[in-house]
């Protein structure tokens, strides 16, 4: 490797370097030898990032890189963290509008960090939800109150079960205490009570099947679809054989047996003759 001065070759003060073939001349910028500076912005911008630094960076320019400001960005504040030689940091505020209008400037330096706030920070949002008899059950964070309608509206409604005489909310205070309270959910939704939804609650919608007893029955053995199904109702031998798609052929018709289960835990086995209690479906 032979080093020259291209500097001196082109003015002739040295003597030509002769070429020889198969020769490759390597030109360095002098970018390659020198730290590039950056800056960052970050928060509220379409396109957040670090860009080169150079004689035209100043904070406007610096936000039409990041592709501008969000509609939500606040404008009478923001923050510019810099570092300095000595490795600590120290933190300038900046108004963007006045700089935006050209009604002041303000110079970047090398790893220079602009934050860029959000007006939503500064508002108390309020986190509800929905669960239950409800279609699409939701947590939500608003800006705003919302009312128990436009809650179960935007969580696409009731379920045909819902109760609508009854629901709750599960309110949490600001302290930690809790409480729980109750309402017409009926009379909230067509406007003839009111209740207020507060921060942080938690409507819970019943479901009107919940209050009814209901029966848990099982059929085994030579059907042609064992099951087991929750009813509400009496349900008879015939119409549970039914419901199992009928006997297979080779069931017997004349013994089956019931395994009944009391509500004090006591257990009895009872003997049916199925040919008292239907007509049999045959295959």
């Amino acid at each position: 490797m032979i080093r020259f001065n291209p500097a001196a070759e082109l003015e002739g003060a040295d003597a030509p370097l002769p070429l020889q073939p198969e020769d490759q001349i390597l030109l360095f910028n002098v970018r390659d030898f020198t730290d590039k500076a950056t800056v960052a912005i970050e928060g509220a911008v379409r396109q957040p990032g670090a860009f080169a630094l150079d004689e035209n960076a100043n904070v406007a320019y610096l936000i039409d890189l990041a592709k501008g400001l969000k509609e939500d960005a606040k404008l009478d504040l923001a923050y510019l963290f810099r570092e300095n030689p000595d490795g600590t940091t120290e933190i300038e505020t900046l108004n963007l509008e006045d700089i935006l209008s050209g009604t002041s400037t303000f110079t970047l330096r090398d790893n220079d960090v602009l934050r860029v706030l959000s007006e939503r920070a500064f508002i108390d949002a309020s986190t509800v939800s929905i669960v239950g008899a409800v279609r699409n059950p939701i947590e939500l964070t608003v800006d705003s109150s919302l009312t128990v309608s436009a809650m179960v509206d935007l969580a696409n409604g009731l379920k045909r079960n819902a109760k609508r005489d009854l629901a709750y909310v599960f309110r949490t205070y600001d302290d930690g205490s809790s409480e729980l309270l109750s309402f017409h959910l009926e009379n909230v939704l067509n406007g003839a009570e009111t209740f207020e939804v507060q921060n942080r609650d938690q409507i819970r919608i019943l479901s009107a099947s919940a209050f009814i007893d209901g029966s848990k029955l099982s059929i085994v053995g030579s059907v042609r679809n064992p099951l087991s199904i929750e009813v509400d109702s009496a349900v008879t031998i015939k119409a549970f054989i039914d419901l199992a798609n009928g006997l297979t052929k080779d069931a017997r018709t004349d013994l089956a047996y019931v395994f009944r289960t009391y509500p004090d835990g006591s257990q009895e086995i009872l003997p049916i003759d199925l040919m008292q209690s239907l007509t049999v479906p045959r295959s």
